[in-house]
């Protein structure tokens, strides 16, 4: 099979040294002209009703697993630390909105960033692939992070010290490092589905590689979305960024189903193992999907890693048996929770 995509862009060549002379220039200019003074206080959001942004990324419980619904989550550290992934995913609180984003490694506290989009968009979801409708709803959550990154990381940074019987420190001691995140950005793939029970359809939106399935048990068949083919994933997604400028591609669908069928949103390196599975056989990787829960989710996706099955990476699914018992009401909740993590170089 011609394992290459028609749409992926050609490898671009390395830069010369001129042109990574002039990235660092402007890097080191971006980092320059952060303002921290100019940074809204906590209140802002307190006064616009936005306050759940700012708690997300310390949210501490998640959705639980129900007979409907199940949700998994695998960071790529293999000390059993899940809390240190940089997925996030939510469930509203009728159980008819699902989200899931990959924060992007290479970019800047991308866990505070995923989590304040799934928040957003499970209480006040946008069906647009217009840019312009989405900068008017990236504004919050993009002020939430910068927020989060200038009021609330150093309280991270120093639970961290503390487990490591180190001195705090203080906000002032770590303003260049908080000045060159900010200039960075965090950026993150995003999926959200909508369910309408009535119509029986799945609505979604996503930019990016993580991936919704919907597997029709009767035809023994399945569709999935945005990707199609495992040869178009890659490690350049379309991604959403908390910097200010416009948002990568979005994409579109609806999807009928009926009672049984079983719908998968999950981040990208599962999203291509279970893609490749399906085409292969997808009896048995229904078989074992139905078997994956929150206890076995681990071993099963390390076993993937030493097999070279899965990419070694955090890994998020989630799924639902449609049609089945109804989703039980929970809160909307974030998964996994940010724990002091290992600060940045800058700040160690």
């Amino acid at each position: 099979m011609n394992n290459t995509s028609p749409d992926r862009p050609k490898p671009s060549p390395p830069p010369t040294r001129a042109e990574m002379f002039e990235r660092e220039r402007k890097r080191i200019e971006n980092i320059q002209a952060v303002d921290l003074s100019a940074i809204r206080s906590p209140a802002y959001l307190q006064n616009r009703g936005l306050t759940s942004l700012l708690r997300s990324p310390l949210i501490e419980s998640f959705p639980e697993s129900t007979p409907s619904v199940t949700v998994c989550a695998v960071s790529k550290e293999r000390d059993g630390d899940d809390s240190s992934s940089e997925d996030a995913c939510a469930i509203s609180q009728d159980g008819t909105r699902l989200v899931i984003s990959d924060g992007v490694s290479q970019s800047s506290l991308p866990r505070p960033w995923a989590a304040m989009l799934v928040q957003k968009w499970v209480e006040n979801p946008i069906f647009s692939s217009d840019p312009s409708q989405w900068q008017d709803w990236l504004d919050d959550p993009r002020e939430a992070w910068k927020i989060w990154v200038a009021e609330e990381w150093i309280k991270h940074i120093n639970e961290y010290r503390a487990k490591k019987g180190e001195p705090p420190r203080d906000k002032r001691s770590i303003e260049p490092a908080i000045k060159e995140v900010i200039a960075e950005g965090a950026s993150a793939t995003f999926l959200g589905v909508e369910l309408d029970r009535q119509q029986q359809t799945v609505r979604a939106l996503a930019i990016g590689d993580s991936c919704m399935f919907l597997l029709h048990s009767q035809s023994r068949r399945y569709d999935s979305f945005p990707l199609r083919d495992p040869s178009e994933f890659g490690n350049l997604p379309h991604q959403i960024g908390s910097s200010g400028g416009r948002a990568g591609r979005f994409e579109e669908t609806l999807l009928t189903y009926s009672s049984g069928d079983i719908l998968v949103l999950a981040t990208d390196a599962i999203s291509k193992w279970l893609m490749e599975s399906l085409n292969s056989d997808f009896n048995s990787t229904l078989g074992v999907l139905e078997g994956l829960n929150s206890h076995n989710f681990r071993r099963f996706v390390e076993q993937a890693w030493d097999k070279g099955h899965i990419e070694h990476d955090d890994v998020t699914l989630m799924m639902v048996i449609l049609g089945g018992a109804n989703l039980r009401h929970v809160p909307p909740a974030v998964m996994p929770p940010l724990s002091a993590r290992r600060p940045p170089r800058l700040v160690q």
